[in-house]
């Protein structure tokens, strides 16, 4: 499970870092987030699509004013 079977379990103990061994545990599970996230996605679509339209606005206004 993910919980169980975290960056931190013995399952990724060869890997030195915790960067590598979270990016190994992310990599090994990403099919798992994407179900979550597309789950979550469909259920707040209308909340994700004005944040990126509210945060692409406020992007495009500073990168005009550099």
């Amino acid at each position: 499970s993910l919980r169980n079977g975290g960056p931190s379990s013995s399952d990724y103990e060869e890997i030195q870092t915790e960067l590598g061994k979270i990016k190994v545990w992310f990599q090994t599970n990403k099919y798992i987030i994407d179900i979550a996230f597309n789950y979550w996605y469909e259920e707040n679509k209308e909340l994700l699509d004005d944040f990126y339209a509210r945060f692409n606005t406020a992007f495009n206004r500073i990168l005009n004013q550099i």
